[in-house]
């Protein structure tokens, strides 16, 4: 009796789990298809601009929840994690933009579409100003 209910409850974590996969995977391709912005982040735990610009750019992560704007992270502190962010640059269709802004400590705005860089924002802007942009973007 007892393994037949272990055997069951197995059976239902096994059937929750994957139902719950398939809808995330459904909602993350859902997202990408609403997507109008890239918000590409160059950064490196280093970089002092960097620093200086994460408390605006985590405002204006909350600001624009819900909106078509994608956030992208380049991280440039490490070979390791500079390949990787390489990698989705490239998958992202965004590797002639990347491969053109190696320096860190700003965020680029790009049109999903055309793949046109259309803004910039950097530590010397307040987080309204930088949603003022992102919003004009949109």
């Amino acid at each position: 009796m007892k393994k037949g209910l272990y055997l069951l409850a197995a059976i239902t974590l096994i059937t929750f789990t994957a139902e719950n996969a398939n809808a995330k995977c459904g909602d993350e391709a859902a997202k990408a298809d609403n997507t109008k912005l890239y918000a590409l982040t160059f950064h490196a735990d280093y970089c002092g601009a960097c620093k200086r610009l994460k408390p605006n750019v985590m405002e204006l992560q909350t600001k624009t929840e819900g909106e078509p704007v994608e956030w992208v992270k380049f991280d440039f502190t490490s070979a390791e994690s500079k390949a990787k962010s390489e990698k989705l640059a490239s998958e992202l269709g965004v590797a002639d933009i990347y491969k053109d802004n190696q320096a860190t400590g700003f965020v680029l705005l790009v049109d999903a579409d055309t793949k046109e860089t259309v803004g910039k924002l950097t530590s010397r802007q307040s987080s309204d100003d930088m949603y003022k942009i992102v919003k004009n973007n949109l």
